[in-house]
């Protein structure tokens, strides 16, 4: 299951990054057009390509939610860190 498919984690992610602020000048410049990153569905994201070219959204998350996303993102993958 895609980890925003929740409604409840998507209404949290979108809350959040209201009042986030280190992202509210991006928000501010989004609407202003003056910038490559867009609102979408109430989430701040980038259009970019994946590695086979593919297009995908990234999103930007608030500074309160990064290390539970990233633990989310890391649940039950073999990824063991940087090997020295």
């Amino acid at each position: 299951m895609h980890v925003l498919e929740k409604g409840s984690e998507r209404n949290e992610l979108r809350k959040e990054a209201k009042s986030d602020q280190t992202l509210k000048e991006s928000y501010n410049e989004t609407k202003q057009g003056n910038t490559s990153l867009e609102i979408a569905d109430g989430l701040l994201v980038k259009n970019v390509h994946d590695k086979t070219g593919d297009p995908m959204q990234v999103i930007a998350v608030p500074t309160s939610l990064r290390r539970k996303i990233l633990d989310l993102a890391h649940e039950g993958s073999r990824h063991m860190g940087v090997k020295e």
